[in-house]
């Protein structure tokens, strides 16, 4: 089997590098895993601009069908903060069922005539120059191409198997996550708060009968209780831990293969923009490729120079914000 553009992965940054080569000619094929619905599963928070991104790809139905929530504002240590930076677009911040929104992509990829292979990537081919030119499915199957792209999210698929370098930006962060049921939430009441603590912070959001909260702290530190407000409530569904120091492979693109979103980098959640790294460096990647489909050996240099810069200008950004919350102490290492 051959393909112009196999992609691994089937989250945002996946479908969004699928969908706008399919609007540009490209027949991709897109290797994911089925995912099992988990209807208790925590919701993600995403800012108004996600909109934005949306549109570059032709499809803002996501929202409408992953929505459990809005949001106007952000209560940072009790003080509400306004989403007011953003022009053209409602200053309104969506909560999502991810399931929901990466699902509705997945099939808005289908019906665009995307080709679909359930399963997971599982070892490269390369051709006798050393260049990328294939993959192995865990069942088997081969699929040589021309260029692939890693979406493969926190499974960072590319970097173990090439056993690629990484680059570190921050201490070691683990951040938790839950759910708790409450019920009655109002529909009205749009709570979305942030609070820092003495070593990390927390936020929680409401949406839907429940409240997710979000905690980080340093390595070692991290318990599996909620934020005190909520220890009277139940628990639902399973509490995770997720490794969140700041982090990217030093090389993003190699001969024949690029990586974009988790796949790439790594950033904690308090910088509200990980849906929105995903898209956009799925859509970078594919410009790039697009730009340079006739060259070979191809490699996306101006895109691993945008991601590069990208990835730096938001770890100083979250930086620089945790200093204004008097968290500066969490960004100091031994």
């Amino acid at each position: 089997m051959h393909s112009n553009l196999v992609i691994i992965g089937g989250g945002p940054a996946a479908s969004a590098a699928a969908l706008l080569a399919l609007d540009s000619g490209l027949t991709p094929t897109v290797i994911y895993p089925k995912k099992k619905q988990i209807d208790n599963k925590p919701f993600q928070s995403l800012y108004p601009d996600i909109i934005k991104l949306l549109k570059l790809i032709r499809c803002e139905g996501p929202l409408d069908a992953s929505k459990c929530g809005r949001y106007s504002f952000i209560s940072i240590n009790g003080q509400k903060t306004p989403l007011s930076n953003y022009k053209e677009i409602p200053d309104v911040g969506y909560h999502i069922n991810r399931y929901r929104f990466d699902q509705f992509l997945l099939e808005e990829v289908k019906k665009r005539g995307g080709n679909i292979i359930h399963g997971n990537a599982h070892h490269f081919i390369f051709d006798k120059a050393g260049r990328i030119s294939g993959i192995f499915t865990d069942e088997g199957k081969e699929i040589a191409t021309d260029f692939i792209i890693d979406a493969s999210g926190v499974r960072r698929f590319s970097g173990k198997q090439l056993k690629l370098e990484e680059q570190y930006f921050s201490p070691e962060f683990i951040v938790t996550t839950g759910q708790v049921s409450i019920s009655p939430v109002l529909q009205e009441e749009q709570i979305f708060e942030f609070h820092t603590e003495e070593k990390g912070w927390h936020w929680i959001v409401a949406a839907e009968n429940t409240y997710t909260w979000t905690k980080l702290t340093l390595k070692g530190q991290q318990n599996s209780r909620p934020p005190n407000s909520l220890e009277k409530y139940k628990m639902v569904g399973q509490i995770t831990a997720q490794n969140m120091t700041w982090r990217k492979f030093r090389n993003l693109s190699l001969p024949g293969l690029a990586l974009v979103g988790d796949a790439a980098c790594v950033i904690d959640p308090a910088s509200g923009q990980g849906v929105h790294t995903a898209i956009l460096s799925g859509i970078k990647a594919v410009q790039e490729l697009l730009c340079k489909k006739s060259k070979s050996p191809l490699i996306l240099t101006d895109y691993e120079k945008w991601f590069n810069a990208y990835f730096e200008a938001k770890c100083k950004e979250l930086a620089n914000y945790y200093k204004q919350l008097g968290l500066e102490p969490l960004l100091l290492t031994d």
